[in-house]
């Protein structure tokens, strides 16, 4: 080997040095983790409270006799799959990486006190997670997090960022009319001149004692079993508009009243909250006598 080369190859092995060096400059990290470990060792049946703040505000879950409730900023039952989605990624999330513990890098990542996520998780009385979440990571698969308190920013395997940054409406329960489609016996429709009633005997359903047409019920009977709002009015206008339609299924309710441009509000007998359902939602459920008898 020419003493040229060995000079060019010691040149080189020291710029490959000192780049190393300054990419390792303190307060910044970049540990692979290859045995990923859990974010925090917790039982997702035995959390009982999930408290979070994100930037519409805070919220708060909260588990009574086994049945999950939002609790704060308003008190209504809880969207079961949010939650349970909520509750895996909690108890499986797992550290990937350790980036940073450089304060003034926080902001990048979405993990200063301002733009980050606030989450607490509970287990009866005692608090078994508390951190910060900043931005979704690619496809919003990963997060970063950090502990209050603490600079050191973590990549974790777990979608927290997408989680917790969704709105009120998404962790209320949006059922407005709930059945096994099965149980379903009679339908009753009126208002605005369309009055008639579908009923079951002996299998077979009839209106004006004629058989309807099988699959145009049983797709109003899908959409009727789990029938799902939009929005909730939560400030309800003092006198409702003048009622459009009403739809009575077995001995439940449901009242439809125009409330502007393409949306309805929707009332429920068992209920006294007041929903908003977009027009393509309404076209699901509310029919002429004519569409049970189109072949």
């Amino acid at each position: 080997m020419s003493r040229k080369t060995i000079v060019l190859l010691s040149v080189f092995a020291a710029l490959l040095f000192a780049a190393y060096y300054i990419m390792q400059k303190p307060g910044e990290k970049n540990k692979d983790l290859s045995k990923r470990k859990q974010l925090a060792k917790i039982d997702s049946a035995a959390i009982s409270r999930i408290e979070f703040e994100n930037f519409q505000g805070k919220i708060t879950l909260e588990k009574h006799t086994g049945e999950w409730f939002v609790s704060f900023p308003i008190r209504y039952p809880a969207a079961v799959s949010k939650v349970e989605n909520a509750l895996k990624h909690i108890s499986e999330s797992k550290i990937k990486n350790i980036l940073s513990d450089n304060p003034d890098k926080q902001n990048a990542f979405n993990l200063d006190d301002s733009s980050a996520i606030k989450l607490k998780v509970w287990q009866g009385s005692r608090i078994v997670m508390d951190i910060l979440i900043g931005k979704p990571v690619g496809a919003g698969l990963d997060s970063y997090v950090r502990e209050p308190g603490s600079n050191e920013v973590k990549l974790i395997k777990g979608a927290l960022a997408g989680v917790f940054s969704a709105p009120l409406s998404d962790w209320r329960d949006k059922t407005i009319f709930k059945i096994a489609k099965d149980a379903i016996r009679s339908i009753a429709y009126s208002g605005e001149g369309n009055n008639f009633v579908l009923e079951q005997h002996a299998g077979n359903w009839l209106l004006n004692n004629k058989e309807v047409n099988k699959e145009a019920l049983d797709a109003l009977l899908k959409y009727l079993a789990d029938y799902k709002t939009d929005l909730f009015e939560d400030n309800p206008p003092a006198e409702l508009p003048p009622l459009w339609r009403s739809l009575i299924i077995n001995e439940t309710c449901l009242y439809f009243y125009e409330a502007g441009k393409d949306k309805w509000y929707v009332k429920s007998s068992k209920s006294d909250q007041l929903f908003i359902v977009m027009k393509w939602k309404i076209d699901l459920v509310i029919k002429n006598e004519g569409y049970f008898f189109e072949e």
